[in-house]
């Protein structure tokens, strides 16, 4: 009992220091070094300016009605990408952008038009964006180390609530 219990906690010890090595944003750089940045990885380190919200989720017509009109007020703004997860979504916006408002914009109008069906959070954080995926294959992504915090964060507001963090 003992024996396998130690051999699951070494096991488990030795993933995490693999894969949640706080070397973790040196890998990046590494892999651009190595590529001499041929077709591959096209990052951008900077501030982000996100929002994510959630719509009400009591039952499937009315996630995706809520959905569908959120996606049509994103759609007025100029966001670089929008990721939408059952009830979730994330609207993230180019590190050239950060000196403008225009998350404060959408997320006001989201909360404005939705009223008590909506959960927002907005926000400027450190962070990196661009392509993960190569010239052929664009794989467009956003890094933001706190945004697991942030979800959490969002999942314990009330609908109709929305603070900037």
């Amino acid at each position: 009992m003992f024996w396998n219990s130690w051999r699951e906690k070494r096991a488990i010890k030795k993933a995490f220091g693999e894969y949640l090595s706080p070397d973790i944003p040196d890998i990046v750089g590494e892999l651009l070094a190595k590529n001499d940045g041929k077709d591959y990885l096209s990052l951008k380190r900077g501030t982000v300016n996100f929002v994510v919200f959630q719509v009400r989720d009591d039952n499937i017509e009315r996630i995706r009605s809520l959905i569908e009109k959120s996606i049509n007020i994103i759609t007025l703004h100029d966001v670089f990408t929008a990721e939408i997860f059952s009830s979730f979504v994330s609207v993230f916006y180019r590190i050239e952008d950060v000196n403008e408002s225009k998350h404060q914009v959408l997320a006001k109008q989201l909360i404005d038009e939705l009223k008590t069906d909506i959960k927002v959070i907005y926000g400027s954080k450190k962070g990196a964006t661009g392509n993960l995926g190569t010239k052929s294959c664009l794989f467009y992504r956003e890094v933001i180390p706190e945004m697991g915090d942030y979800m959490r964060k969002l999942t314990n507001l009330d609908y109709g609530e929305i603070i900037e963090v």
